[in-house]
């Protein structure tokens, strides 16, 4: 079961369902750096929605904590947060995000995608990175090659 820890709380699917909704709301509202919600259309939709925000928060946290380690501190920005823009740029992040590689359902969990479409982002990310990008680790299993990704 996966988990995920903001502002000192652990949160998991579970865990959520049994927040208030104006509880959900405000969490979403200070995990999304999009346009704040007021509600929500259904409980089921606002726990996707935060649950998908704490994870792409969790990533992008991931990734500036690695650009600060690789960085010197001597003359140098502390690196930005990471917004990738397009769903073959979401799809990089999150398999940087996990080195020992991600699955195809695990990908469309994360992406709200099926199979099928997981696997066009994948052939879509080779074609624009280079088919060096994207290694596959397993059956149904692949990675980044971060030496190729910018």
């Amino acid at each position: 079961m996966q988990q995920v820890t903001f502002a000192g709380q652990t949160y998991t699917i579970e865990s959520l369902f049994s927040l208030s909704t104006a509880t959900l709301v405000g969490l979403y509202n200070s995990v999304s750096p999009g346009k704040p919600v007021r509600r929500f259309e259904n409980r089921s939709a606002a726990v996707s929605r935060v649950w998908k925000a704490l994870v792409d928060w969790r990533t992008n946290a991931a990734i500036r904590e690695a650009a600060a380690d690789s960085q010197s501190s001597v003359g140098q920005e502390p690196a930005k947060a990471i917004k990738p823009t397009s769903r073959v740029e979401r799809l990089l992040t999150l398999l940087r995000a996990h080195p020992d590689g991600l699955t195809v359902a695990d990908l469309g969990k994360h992406l709200d995608l099926p199979a099928k479409r997981v696997r066009d982002l994948i052939d879509a990310a080779r074609s624009k990175h280079g088919k060096g990008i994207i290694d596959r680790c397993g059956k149904s299993a692949f990675k980044v090659r971060i030496s190729n990704y910018c």
